[in-house]
């Protein structure tokens, strides 16, 4: 579905068989399935390359792309409201958490992201559709 190479990694390692665009054509998911049934992975051929760079040599970008897939359901919900601008304690109050429950999630979110400033997470957010926006 997206055409990230990342989404489609995470998808195999959750044990996907198979990864086809939106735009793919009605043909390429028939070849899919026709894959997939015989017991063989299916990956779109506009992302094998991308999807081989990442797992072969994944440059800064990728990395911390990849350790965004890392992220656990909290952090995903604390690095959205980051990036709609919500404050500490309004993070805390909307998630019913303490402010310093807020504040560690974010410190290990930049952290695992190897990003140091707000403004770059939220750019980060937004730029990777973690947003409720």
């Amino acid at each position: 579905m997206h055409a990230s190479p990342t989404y489609a990694t995470e998808a195999f390692q959750v044990g996907a068989s198979g990864y086809l665009l939106k735009r793919s054509a009605a043909s390429e998911l028939s070849l899919a399935i026709k894959s997939v049934l015989q017991d063989q992975h299916y990956l779109t051929p506009s992302l094998t390359k991308d999807v081989l760079d990442l797992v072969l040599k994944p440059s800064t970008g990728e990395r911390r792309e990849a350790a965004s897939g890392t992220l656990t359901a909290r952090q995903r919900e604390v690095l959205q409201l980051v990036a709609e601008g919500r404050g500490t304690k309004a993070i805390a109050t909307i998630l019913n958490v303490s402010v310093k429950t807020v504040e560690f999630h974010k410190s290990r979110i930049m952290q695992q992201l190897d990003i140091h400033t707000t403004a770059n997470l939220t750019k980060y957010a937004i730029t990777h559709g973690i947003t409720g926006l």
